[in-house]
């Protein structure tokens, strides 16, 4: 074929380099692979857990993906963030020669000092999560399977109240936690109360909806805008 596309199946793949090789060993010559996967960028960059949930084998940055790509020949390589979601617009083209190809552990090694330093930040917001969930012990969580990474580091198994605006999953439950999913409807504000919102993708867009349901500025926050 001249042109390959995936869509949202990159970040499901254990293997990306070996998958990456095999598509530019399928594609005819000057042929360009296309794919949209998750950008997990924002959340290297400031040490978000969040992004462990199931769903995903694999998180990117626009930089490991230039170098997973290119370490199976691939040239021309470009990435746009998406106008909609945390995700990577990436094509890449096939030329008539290999380009140089890196060994995976070369590529492995250089992925890993673009992440220096990840680990230290993620302690360090986990460390503020939990002085946030200490000090208000009815604290409520927005998009569960981000929230969930949370409050497991807590022990909390199904104590929180979780909320998606998924209407397919309301009253359904998660293996692992106790309490089921509530929707938009079940939100009734009470003073002091505090709410957790895990996806800093949409932060800005559930804020506003939580505010209509009367929660104040302060009373929403995300795991960047704790201290």
């Amino acid at each position: 074929p001249d042109f390959l596309y995936c869509n949202d199946v990159f970040e499901h793949v254990r293997e990306v380099e070996t998958f990456s090789a095999t598509v530019y060993d399928c594609l005819a010559d000057g042929g360009t692979f296309c794919f949209s996967t998750t950008d997990s960028t924002q959340s290297i960059a400031m040490g978000d857990i969040s992004m462990f949930e199931h769903q995903h084998v694999n998180m990117f940055t626009d930089r490991s993906m230039a170098l997973i790509l290119s370490s199976a020949g691939f040239s021309e390589i470009t990435t746009h963030r998406g106008a909609y979601g945390s995700t990577l617009q990436v094509t890449a083209v096939k030329r008539a020669q290999r380009e140089v190809r890196d060994s995976a552990p070369g590529v492995g090694l250089r992925m890993a000092r673009a992440c220096n330093g990840y680990f230290e930040r993620a302690a360090s917001r986990i460390r503020a999560f939990e002085r946030f969930y200490h000090e208000y012990p009815d604290l409520q969580c927005y998009v569960p399977l981000r929230s969930f990474p949370y409050l497991a580091c807590v022990g909390d198994f199904g104590r929180s109240r979780v909320f998606d605006s998924n209407v397919a999953w309301r009253n359904k439950y998660i293996d692992g936690y106790a309490s089921p999913i509530e929707g938009v409807e079940d939100i009734a504000y009470c003073p002091g109360q505090r709410f957790f919102v895990a996806s800093l993708t949409f932060f800005d867009e559930i804020k506003a909806t939580l505010a209509a349901k009367g929660y104040p500025h302060h009373a929403v926050q995300s795991i960047e805008s704790l201290p």
